[in-house]
């Protein structure tokens, strides 16, 4: 979650960070922002729909890996974007970012029932929610923002493109890439205590 929010968080910054960009970096930032609401909400629907028609063959928590998987991805095309064409790699990287997040926030209510039942469920998805603002600060405030600044001038202002953010973005693809495993791992628990209590 943290890895979204930090698309969230820096998209004006990131726009503005290309020098081939400043001209346009408000309309191009405004255009992306659109972006990032729009697929954030078909993320969302879009998820719950999918899961339901999967859910006799893949399992909430594996439909929440491949989510993670689809983060990751979104990482990968900010980490990789080439200095010549930012925008493609702008466009693709907050289109992913953004369906997954969304795709993130519908999967935590559902996936914290199926893990934990109904009983408790206001004090679990409470817990559980509080991934997106822990993540958020410590990969998008504390992380990014420390990158952001380090390759700043005196004027605390970033214009060398995607070495503003790249070592931010390889963090996150890091751990996010950590969560898959560790998503994963949950996955094959969750299936193996389904079939013991199936039988």
């Amino acid at each position: 979650m943290g890895a979204g929010v930090t698309v969230v968080n820096n998209l004006s910054q990131m726009v503005a960070s290309f020098p081939t960009l400043i001209q346009e970096s408000g309309v191009v930032s405004h255009s992306l922002l659109k972006l990032l609401a729009c697929t954030n909400t078909l993320g969302r629907l879009a998820s719950g729909l999918l899961s339901d028609r999967l859910a006799a063959r893949v399992s909430r928590t594996t439909f929440t890996v491949y989510c993670i998987v689809g983060m990751a991805f979104g990482q990968v095309f900010l980490f990789t974007m080439g200095e010549s064409s930012p925008l493609f790699g702008l466009f693709c990287g907050v289109f992913v970012v953004g369906w997954m997040f969304g795709s993130l926030f519908w999967a935590i209510p559902t996936l914290t029932m199926e893990l934990f039942g109904a009983k408790h469920f206001g004090v679990n998805r409470g817990l559980v929610g509080l991934s997106p603002a822990l993540g958020g600060y410590v990969m998008s405030t504390l992380l990014a923002g420390k990158v952001y600044s380090a390759n700043s001038g005196e004027d605390n202002n970033c214009v060398a493109g995607g070495a503003c953010y790249r070592t931010a973005w390889m963090a996150n693809t890091v751990l996010v890439l950590v969560a898959v495993g560790l998503s994963s791992n949950l996955a094959r628990r969750h299936a193996r205590k389904t079939l013991v209590h199936s039988r």
